[in-house]
């Protein structure tokens, strides 16, 4: 098999949506394939088997009524406006391996400048991160952009509910950062969480 036929190169499918006075953000690692996007939504966490929005709706005890299309994007933009809530992605552009959509089948070659963003957004005052395990995760390419910046990675710890948590100084900010456990079915179905835990990190990250 090819180099062509094994590897995809695609870029990012949609925009960074950060409203102007956001004081979250969250940071994935990058869109799930497109093929999952089918009868579904063309955003973030688009895909029916993610348990994203399905958390985010009992985090908040709101319930979207759309699930399809743009309307559910434009329902999903105003909820974030709302709550003061931006969304973005760690990869800016990358390789994927076949159909998947795990991250250990991204090879990523180029980064969304969180650091950018958090010069434009001077209200951020805290980062969420929605995965963590190995290099090519959320918490692990966001430790790579901080090092390409020549910005000290902050110090985490684990604490007893399971998140991660630490924070950085930048342009005389305290940066927080808090990392739950991914949202994707993979966690649930190998038995690593549950539904009631994911919403219990979610509200302590959000809220």
């Amino acid at each position: 098999m090819s180099w062509n036929t094994k590897f995809t190169f695609e870029e990012h499918h949609f925009s960074t949506f950060i409203p102007e006075n956001a004081n979250t953000l969250i940071i994935g690692t990058f869109p799930t394939h497109k093929h999952n996007y089918k009868n579904t939504f063309c955003f973030y966490y688009g895909s029916k088997d993610n348990n994203f929005w399905n958390v985010i709706e009992q985090t908040f005890k709101h319930k979207f009524k759309f699930n399809q299309g743009e309307a559910a994007v434009e329902e999903r933009k105003e909820f974030f406006i709302r709550n003061k809530i931006g969304i973005t992605d760690m990869i800016a552009n990358c390789y994927r391996k076949g159909r998947s959509s795990s991250d250990t089948s991204l090879y990523p070659l180029e980064l969304m400048d969180i650091v950018g963003l958090l010069n434009q957004f001077a209200s951020i005052e805290k980062l969420v991160l929605t995965s963590r395990s190995g290099m090519v995760s959320t918490l692990g390419l966001f430790k790579v952009h901080l090092l390409q910046k020549n910005i000290e990675a902050p110090k985490l710890t684990q604490k007893g509910d399971k998140i991660i948590e630490g924070s950085f100084q930048h342009n005389n900010r305290n940066i927080k950062v808090l990392v739950p456990y991914s949202t994707s079915p993979k966690l649930i179905n190998g038995g690593i969480t549950t539904l009631e835990e994911l919403v219990k990190m979610y509200t302590y990250c959000l809220k």
